[in-house]
């Protein structure tokens, strides 16, 4: 997760730096967030590798399982899978980071007006409770 949201942000800072427009649009943030998450499926998958090793019955140490991999199939060896893993990664991080900022830009109330998911009926229902939440203070 801490490599998915780092890379994400580094990548949405750098596209957001290289416009005019700080505002990105839906399928930015889907590519953005799919590329986060397949870097970061890419970067763990030796360590998932083992961890399914293990978890299958493997009866030796962590160091023992790696180097009996390394030595019989080479570094490859700790990649087999890698490209299921990546892409279920990559699909399930851009449809979370969209989410994650539309529902930024549901919450915050005072952010400009940009690229929309939902219907006007969100944000009107959004305004409301907003008002409401101000009044009572």
């Amino acid at each position: 997760i801490a490599i998915q949201f780092t890379t994400y942000e580094i990548l949405r800072k750098a596209v957001q730096s290289s416009r005019q427009s700080p505002q990105l649009s839906t399928w930015e943030h889907l590519v953005l967030g799919g590329v986060a998450g397949g870097l970061a499926g890419a970067l763990t998958m030796p360590l998932d590798f083992l961890k399914t090793r293990m978890q299958c019955g493997a009866r030796q140490p962590a160091w023992a399982l790696l180097s009996g991999v390394l030595r019989e199939e080479g570094w490859q060896g700790l990649f087999v899978g890698v490209t299921p893993r990546v892409t279920q990664i990559a699909v399930n991080s851009a449809l979370f980071f969209m989410l994650f900022e539309y529902a930024k830009y549901v919450i915050k109330p005072d952010r400009s007006e940009g690229d929309r998911l939902l219907p006007k009926v969100t944000m009107k229902k959004r305004d409301h409770i907003w008002k409401r939440l101000n009044s009572q203070k």
